[in-house]
This record gives C-alpha cells, sequence and structure tokens, in this order.
C-alpha cells in the first residue's frame, strides 16, 4: 500500500483489492482527492472488527463516492493500452466473470507473499528470499 505515494503520476481510476483497513484507508482518501475508486471484497469489509462499526464504515464510504464490487476475486490483471490495467474478476457464489480496466491496481490483502508455491522461478519471476515479487517502475 506504501508504493501509491510512489506512482510517478496520479493514480486516476483505481481499483483497490481488499477489506482490511489498509485497503479502506487507501480507497477512502483516493475517493477523498477525488478519484473514481473501487475497493473489491472477497468477503466482508473489516473481517474481525466489530460488525456495527465496520458496516458504517463501508456504509459512509459509498455515500462519499467509493464504489464497492462485492464477493468477487480477481482472476487476471492484464496490460491494456494506455498503460491501463485490464482486470478480469469472478463473482464467489455465481462464478460469473467481469472485466473492468483501471488506471491502477492496489493489492492490499495481507503482508506476507505466497509465492513460492507459484513456481514463479520456471517462467523467469524472480522473487525476494521473503516470496516478494521484484519489480521496477510498476
Amino acid at each position: 500500500s506504501d508504493d501509491i505515494f510512489s506512482l510517478e503520476r496520479a493514480p486516476g481510476k483505481t481499483l483497490v483489492v481488499g477489506a482490511s483497513y489498509i485497503a479502506l484507508e487507501c480507497g477512502g482518501f483516493l475517493t477523498g482527492l477525488g478519484y473514481d475508486v473501487s475497493v473489491m471484497v472477497r468477503s466482508q469489509v473489516l473481517r474481525g472488527f466489530d460488525r456495527d462499526a465496520a458496516t458504517r464504515i463501508k456504509d459512509d464510504m459509498i455515500a462519499t463516492g467509493t464504489r464497492f464490487i462485492e464477493k468477487c476475486t480477481p482472476v487476471k490483471v492484464e496490460a491494456a493500452a494506455g498503460g491501463k490495467r485490464r482486470v478480469t474478476y469472478q463473482h464467489g457464489d455465481t462464478k460469473e466473470e467481469f472485466v473492468e480496466e483501471f488506471d491502477t491496481v492496489l493489492f492490499a490483502i495481507g503482508r506476507t507473499p505466497v509465492t513460492e508455491e507459484l513456481k514463479l522461478d520456471k517462467v523467469g519471476v524472480k522473487t525476494a528470499p521473503d516470496g516478494k515479487i521484484w519489480t521496477w517502475n510498476e
């Protein structure tokens, strides 16, 4: 999530994947700055937090312009024209797939990478010893 502050351009239309307090904080301040923001939620916002408080926070974010894409997970993120990202995502219940383009995609889904079983080295993707994927200017 810190990388959002290092972009060399304005974030534009942004997808935030995740429903933690970091995801909602990023989505909320980007909406407050006037950007078109969608938050993709797999199950529920602020899992483990007081349900009443979590519902109030989500309702307030919706009232101020943040869009929530609920019960969905990203399936694929591809490069699209003009530097955009084409995101294919799937509804968890119906398995229906949707495609939408964003200027920025922010994954705020946890701090521990789970990349070892992907065998990324077999396709030339370098990872750090802690499992994070090394990127440059991404």
